[in-house]
């Protein structure tokens, strides 16, 4: 059995009070990133779920399509949440070894301290029960290595960048500090154009199957509207700007040039 008395008892409660500090501020960090990650996979799979393919008439069956992404003035926010996850500070090996007990041993070993530092009695020495002295002297051990290895530095080097510290365009939308070129690379290049002529697309082609005649080429004529429709129904009612992803060979500036042609014929 062991015997603690009120001297020995106040240091550790000092010594409790710095620990908790640090599991306190490591608790609230770690949410926040795990916050960080999973704004940016919300925001990631609606922008990615808005993507439309479109292939043009004459393309082979197993070519990659163009894909295009519509952009609205909302879509800052998710910019913005892709930004902060980019921006989300790697955890070093060092600083891993310095906060990782932090959420595990150490809410454990503060427990069992504090039934002595916050024990009844403030006379003399009292007996401990076993638990609860080697989580003393785990305490003293930890706090006294953290404080020289700088914890609370490490705890800060690893939060999340604050909401109000990032901010996106659209015409930022595709540089390497927001990530979202990088979600869409494999299906093409990614390019960022104006949005009017996607804005107006669905009543152009609403239009061009009004004047088309009905007849045994009808299939033929209606082909553009049917390859182009998905990307009408896909764009926003308020894009602004589009993400256009061409295959090989091939640059937005080709669709582009389709779209004027069906939608001017």
């Amino acid at each position: 059995m062991h015997l603690m008395d009120k001297r020995e008892r106040l240091r550790l409660g000092l010594m409790i009070d710095r620990v908790q500090e640090w599991v306190t501020a490591y608790v609230k960090v770690s949410h926040a990133r795990d916050g960080v990650k999973e704004e940016a996979q919300a925001a990631a799979k609606t922008l990615l779920g808005r993507v439309a393919q479109v292939r043009l008439p004459g393309d082979a069956d197993d070519a990659l399509p163009f894909s295009a992404l519509g952009l609205k003035p909302g879509d800052t926010t998710r910019l913005a949440a892709l930004a902060r996850y980019v921006r989300l500070p790697v955890i070093s090996a060092e600083d891993e070894a310095l906060v990782s007990q932090l959420g595990t041993e150490v809410p454990a070993a503060l427990k069992d301290a504090r039934r002595i530092a916050e024990g009844s009695g403030m006379f003399g020495r009292r007996p401990i029960d076993e638990d609860a002295a080697d989580a003393a002297e785990f305490l003293f051990d930890y706090g006294q290595w953290g404080q020289a290895e700088g914890m609370a530095a490490a705890i800060e080097r690893i939060a999340a960048p604050s909401a109000d510290d990032v901010a996106v365009t659209l015409d930022e939308a595709l540089e390497s500090s927001v990530g979202l070129a990088a979600l869409l690379v494999r299906r093409g290049a990614p390019e960022l154009v104006d949005g009017a002529p996607f804005a107006s697309l669905a009543d152009e082609l609403a239009k061009l199957r009004e004047r088309t005649s009905y007849g045994a080429s009808i299939d033929g004529a209606l082909a553009p509207v049917k390859a182009l429709e998905p990307l009408a129904k896909a764009m926003p009612a308020t894009v602004t700007q589009v993400i256009v992803c061409s295959p090989a060979g091939r640059s937005a500036a080709d669709l582009l040039a389709y779209l004027t042609e069906v939608t001017k014929s």
